[in-house]
């Protein structure tokens, strides 16, 4: 795998969400099928994600990506 970041601490933290997302993916597929999560979801779920891996960056939240 191969991430790009600011810090190395960053891109080591994507690394692991990426495999985390990864891991739930399979498993879901296994179980029965992938759905897609509705888009006000999936930004909510970024962030508090965002919220709580990254305190300090409270005002970039916002920022698409």
């Amino acid at each position: 795998m191969f991430a790009v970041a600011d810090t190395a601490m960053e891109a080591l933290r994507v690394c692991a969400l990426v495999e985390h997302v990864a891991q739930v993916y399979i498993n879901a597929k296994a179980i029965g099928g992938v759905k897609e999560v509705p888009s006000k979801s999936s930004e909510a779920g970024r962030r508090m994600y965002l919220k709580r891996t990254r305190p300090e960056a409270k005002n970039d939240i916002s920022d698409a990506g």
